[in-house]
């Protein structure tokens, strides 16, 4: 699974809902990011979902359960600007934030 904020100087937005990640995408997409994978397995939607985007070689991994919704993990600075502009919280704390550890510690 895709930890939130691995690693030095990364933050992440977390419980983004599908109404707001699908503002959130076009947000990126107008703002010059490109989409690089998008998680296609048959849980696609169900169980899971992921896309990647990649700008200037800074790269954005957008993970979504039904759980956790989705949440959105990077670099620090990229993921405090996105947060700043459409007014979502960031956070740089542990793995899945919050310290859980992923969608099976769901309560």
């Amino acid at each position: 699974s895709v930890g939130c904020c691995p690693g030095r100087n990364r933050a992440c937005i977390l419980d983004i809902s599908a109404d707001d990640f699908e503002r959130v995408l076009e947000h990126l997409q107008r703002t010059g990011w490109t989409q690089t994978h998008r998680y296609w397995g048959v849980d696609a939607g169900i169980d899971h979902d992921g896309i990647k985007l990649q700008r200037q070689g800074a790269r954005l991994t957008c993970v979504w359960d039904p759980f956790d919704q989705w949440r959105i993990a990077g670099p620090g600075q990229e993921i405090e600007a996105l947060a700043s502009a459409l007014g979502l919280a960031a956070v740089a704390e542990g793995r899945w934030g919050r310290g859980r550890q992923g969608p099976k510690d769901a309560p």
